[in-house]
């Protein structure tokens, strides 16, 4: 049983991708439990500050958490840029709760960690949900926005693919591995949350 969502890095100050597992009785997934002999992160959590450099004081939340088919973990969330905005992020773990940073997206550029991507679509970008496909892409969907002012903002629903593969964007998908919805007609945006459906 994984959980995710955030955590705060101090007391009123950023927040950092958090994940936990837990065994089969509800205990934290521990080194040397009756279940396994590997530990998930330390004591059964894991905390990752996603972004590296100036991008490290940025906050960071995880919306969605999936399992893919060997096993690794794939979470969808949200961070934010040094321009007052947000993007998509994807990471993926490995099942003892170490990023995924030789296979996944191995030389990030941007100040992103390796094992992690960040995406950009608009100004603010909220990723809420992701799938993994059968043939082990992953699908992020979400919603974006052209500008922090909600009522000149123009809305859009979101999706990315990324190959399973690597952590690259499948180019074969959309336009550069992403696609939009056109614009809604009332300026209104998504409600409730956009989520991909599984497969």
């Amino acid at each position: 049983i994984v959980i995710a969502g955030e955590a705060d890095r101090a007391i009123n100050t950023v927040n950092d991708f958090a994940m936990a597992r837990y065994n089969p009785d509800g205990s934290l997934d521990t080194a040397g439990d009756a279940y396994d002999a590997v530990e998930f992160g330390v004591g059964g959590k894991v905390v990752t500050l996603v972004g590296s450099g100036a991008l490290l004081a940025q906050t960071s939340s995880i919306a969605s958490v999936a399992v893919d088919q060997l096993g690794r973990i794939v979470v969808a969330g949200t961070t934010g840029d040094l321009n007052n905005a947000t993007d998509f992020v994807i990471a993926r773990y490995l099942p003892e709760g170490a990023l995924d940073s030789t296979n996944f997206n191995p030389s990030p550029v941007g100040g992103t960690l390796a094992g992690s991507r960040r995406i950009n679509f608009s100004t603010i970008d909220t990723a809420s949900g992701i799938v993994v496909q059968p043939d082990g892409q992953y699908i992020i969907g979400g919603d974006t926005r052209t500008t922090n002012a909600a009522a000149t903002a123009t809305f859009r629903y979101s999706l990315a693919r990324i190959n399973g593969i690597d952590g690259s964007l499948d180019t074969t998908f959309g336009s550069g591995g992403l696609v939009q919805v056109p614009n809604f007609p009332d300026g209104g945006g998504p409600d409730p949350p956009f989520e991909p459906a599984e497969p």
